[in-house]
């Protein structure tokens, strides 16, 4: 008998998680894999990749790509999502902006709310600027959209790509 209560008592632990991630309040730490890994969405038999891309001015005032990777270093590039998601939210955190995920969290206080000051934002600017004229590049300001691509699951051709949602962020 002492074991069915152990097996009992066991299952309900482990259900627990799965039942409070179907009804968007997973516990932290996560007991599970966070939500959105591995998960692709598909429209109209496409596959759509979603991400953000960084622009900038070229000495001639043209819109270019840059490379979050070289405009980032020595950051490793597991962090620039991160990155690029706090500098369009202008440093907000996922618990400042809300959201049904963090309602535990914010209940049980179990994060660090930090707040981002002017002096912080003046160094994140000065720190880019001085990366995007070690690139050549104008260093008033930049730009950061939403890019979608959208492919075919069957050939994995690329069938269109839309750009959209843009922020321009003055570093002045």
């Amino acid at each position: 008998m002492h074991s069915l209560k152990f097996t009992l008592f066991l299952l309900i632990i482990l259900i627990s998680p799965l039942v409070l991630r179907k009804i968007s309040m997973e516990p932290y730490p996560a007991i599970l894999l966070p939500d959105g890994s591995g998960v692709v969405e598909i429209i109209n038999k496409e596959v759509v990749f979603e991400f953000e891309e960084i622009y900038a001015l070229n000495k001639k005032g043209q819109w270019v790509k840059v490379d979050p990777t070289v405009l980032f270093k020595p950051l490793p590039d597991a962090y620039t999502a991160s990155i690029i998601k706090n500098l369009r939210t202008s440093g907000k955190s996922a618990l400042e902006r809300g959201g049904k995920k963090n309602k535990i969290l914010k209940l049980l206080r179990v994060t660090k709310k930090t707040e981002v000051t002017k002096e912080d934002i003046n160094q994140r600017n000065l720190w880019l600027k001085n990366r995007l004229a070690g690139l050549g590049l104008n260093n008033t300001k930049i730009s950061i959209c939403t890019a979608k691509i959208y492919s075919s699951p069957q050939t994995g051709k690329l069938i269109h790509k839309e750009t959209d949602d843009r922020k321009i962020i003055l570093l002045d």
